[in-house]
């Protein structure tokens, strides 16, 4: 491709000058031609010529029996990114070889921007990702190749072990890890439940005592109230109970290693909520069949989100126990479920209903990609054969409720698991039952989920004697 001492490129091809195979840059820069002898051509030996990728594009370099070679920064994370642990790591983690290519190609790309401004991608760390995402947007990135390069340094900064955020230590960390050590060991929480009471601790005591240490025979009942006014500024009833319900079983561990009095904890207020009414939202047997008819079980997507639904709305599982479900819990021969511990340190075993069981067969068999993993439910694009998370499984319902015209309110789980105590209840089964099947300790927790049927109640009204 080499003629008159003019070399033509075209992007993603191979050229070869003067016998030696060469890859082009990645970016799209049509057709490029530049003499071979022009400036240097005094230097003795022969020359062979190369093209390097710089801010201003595509460039001939010129050299002596040697490759055009990058910085050695460069030449390391290059050689890195194309490494087969680098590799490894992708296919571990469900990429398909589309999209290796494609993060490898985005890294490539910021590894030479980096290197042409004294920069290193090896340097970067998850604070530093939003001021570089704007460097490259202003200097001429896409919106579209912005997220992919944002997709890409964040599984690179996974694979180096730098994406976890750098935590200040402050005083209050012997507290909050004595507390989390209680939480996971007593109490069997869950890491995402366990993070959201460590949230609440951390907020308090930075609150409290700033940064000093706690010194909690200092702290009184005017503390506690003028902390809970500041939560509820700008915030609903709901939310507050539930920071101050935290903040409660927090103080609670401080009583119980001896360093508050136990009138602490119930010195907190408590808030009201008269303005709404206490009757929760659950779908009526029309709603229910709609948002079962609205999967379309021709995809292979379609198939794997009914299922999810079946065993939120007909099994009254938790979200996080669909997520957890692998395929080992499944008794086929008994037509039993084991759910794995989540949200308590206990689990249990239900029974599967014939048509469940036969939605969960039909999944696994037909839909289900293959792999590796044992957990039932697995992502079908983009990460494909890694389990869902909790966030996927709750955004494919919010989505099914979205196509059946449902209240934009209506944006989680727990209205199915609502659905199913409330029938279940309907049908004769008492409250220790119901308890059960929702994997609650206390009868009075199981009472938040169940809806009695107004027209029941209205059969049980006595009219009011009148006298003759």
């Amino acid at each position: 491709m080499a003629t008159s001492g003019l070399c033509e490129v075209r992007s993603g091809s191979d050229v070869s000058l003067r016998g030696e195979p060469l890859r082009t840059a990645d970016q799209d820069v049509g057709i490029i031609t530049a003499p071979l002898g022009s400036g240097e051509e005094a230097l003795s030996g022969p020359r062979e010529a190369r093209w390097s990728c710089t801010e201003a594009g595509i460039i001939p370099c010129l050299m002596n029996n040697s490759t055009v070679r990058a910085s050695d920064g460069l030449q390391s994370v290059l050689e890195t990114i194309h490494g087969s642990a680098f590799a490894t790591h992708l296919r571990e983690h469900g990429l398909a070889s589309s999209t290796m290519d494609t993060y490898r190609s985005q890294l490539r790309f910021v590894a030479r921007w980096l290197d042409g401004r004294d920069g290193d991608l090896e340097a970067v760390r998850r604070e530093d990702v939003p001021r570089l995402l704007r460097d490259l947007s202003a200097s001429g990135s896409s919106e579209g190749s912005i997220r992919l390069i944002k997709a890409a340094i964040r599984r690179w900064l996974k694979f180096r072990g730098r994406f976890a955020r750098e935590r200040t230590v402050t005083v209050h960390d012997t507290w909050v890890s004595d507390y989390l050590d209680f939480l996971l060991v007593h109490r069997g929480l869950k890491p995402s439940t366990r993070s959201f009471h460590e949230r609440g601790a951390r907020d308090y005591l930075d609150w409290q005592f700033g940064a000093s240490r706690p010194h909690w025979s200092k702290v009184g009942v005017q503390d506690l109230w003028r902390y809970a006014e500041r939560c509820a500024r700008n915030r609903t009833p709901n939310w507050v109970r539930g920071k101050l319900l935290v903040l409660r079983r927090f103080l609670s561990f401080v009583h119980l290693r001896g360093a508050c009095s136990w009138q602490l904890p119930r010195s907190l207020p408590k808030v009201a909520d008269y303005g709404h009414s206490s009757e929760r939202t659950v779908l009526t047997p029309q709603q229910r069949q709609q948002l079962l008819r609205g999967f379309d079980l021709r995809r292979r997507i379609g198939r794997r989100d009914y299922t999810l639904a079946l065993l939120m709305v007909d099994l009254g599982l938790r979200v996080g126990e669909v997520a957890e479900l692998r395929l080992d819990h499944i008794d086929w021969r008994r037509l039993r479920l084991t759910v794995p511990p989540t949200k308590t340190p206990r689990g249990r075993v239900l029974p599967l209903p014939r048509h469940v069981a036969m939605a969960m067969r039909a999944y696994i068999k037909q839909v289900r990609p293959p792999g590796h993993d044992r957990h039932l439910f697995v992502r079908h694009w983009g990460l494909i054969g890694r389990p869902m998370s909790v966030g996927s499984i709750r955004l494919a319902m919010i989505l099914a409720y979205r196509r059946c015209g449902f209240p934009k309110s209506w944006n989680g789980t727990h209205i199915l698991r609502r659905t199913f105590a409330t029938d279940v209840h309907a049908r004769g089964a008492t409250m220790r039952q119901v308890a059960d099947f929702l994997g609650h300790q206390r009868v009075a927790t199981t009472g938040v989920y169940t809806q009695a049927a107004l027209r029941a109640m209205r059969a049980l009204a006595q009219p009011w004697p009148v006298s003759a």
